[in-house]
């Protein structure tokens, strides 16, 4: 059984993945954040901003720590070169309450991406109503109160889709289960705004800057149902999958 190296505690350990697996996010009850990052032959992509969000979400979660930025960055380094194994790996730091203990893990599996005939042809994704507050207070957080995002993607991949489109509490779609949404009309790139409830991603940032770079008009906006259907086009951005059409969105 493959052995892989992750962190824990100021311990460098070897665990094979079903161990690991423990602390996935949505599977456990711990009060923290966590960040998810791809580490392309052992550098990993975004790795400031990442963690800078991590502890601007271990700020707002109230998780008392003692992680600097500089002192993650060579946790994180040094995981993913005692992986070399992984070419393309999904690289995962979190820190977390436990009892009265503060923990820190960082682990990184192999990452499995999507096909190339789905980014050519685009995914299917699935409409899912939750009660997520339309609120930018979370903007930041990646919190292991992952249900929600995680029940939605397992629903959604149970019924024959790739993705769910999550609705929140006021009727607007806010984001995919593990992506930001953006949709092209009129011209115009839209995504929506920090107040329906979204994650301000990374990708999503670069993507608006880009885009306002070479002078497409962006737009931050709340987005119905069908206004998302009758969009000229949908894409999904995250860490890992970069940006990904949808194809089909359910009725």
């Amino acid at each position: 059984m493959r052995k892989y190296i992750f962190y824990l505690d100021g311990q460098y350990l070897k665990a094979e993945q079903g161990l690991l697996d423990v602390f996935t996010p949505g599977r456990i009850r711990w009060h923290g954040a966590f960040e998810t990052m791809c580490a392309l032959d052992g550098k990993v992509e975004w790795l400031e901003e990442h963690l800078q969000r991590l502890l601007r979400g271990l700020k707002a979660l109230r998780v008392r720590h003692h992680y600097t930025l500089p002192a993650l960055k060579r946790i994180v380094r040094r995981v993913a070169r005692r992986n070399p194994s992984i070419k393309l790996g999904r690289l995962r730091a979190m820190v977390f309450e436990a009892g009265h203990t503060v923990h820190c893990a960082v682990m990184m599996l192999d990452y499995q991406p999507l096909s190339s005939e789905q980014y050519r042809a685009g995914l299917k994704v699935s409409i899912i109503k939750t009660k997520r507050p339309a609120t930018a207070r979370w903007a930041d957080v990646k919190s292991l109160d992952y249900g929600l995002f995680a029940s939605a993607y397992d629903k959604a991949r149970s019924s024959g889709y790739d993705e769910a489109l999550l609705v929140n509490a006021k009727g607007h779609v806010f984001e995919a289960s593990r992506a930001n949404i953006f949709i092209l009309s009129g011209g115009t790139l839209i995504t929506p705004p920090l107040t329906s409830g979204c994650l301000d991603g990374i990708v999503r940032r670069q993507v608006m800057a880009f885009a306002r770079r070479f002078g497409i008009p962006v737009l931050e906006k709340d987005l119905t149902v069908p206004v998302v259907r009758s969009a000229q086009g949908i894409f999904l951005t995250n860490s890992m999958v970069g940006m990904v059409p949808v194809a089909r969105v359910a009725r």
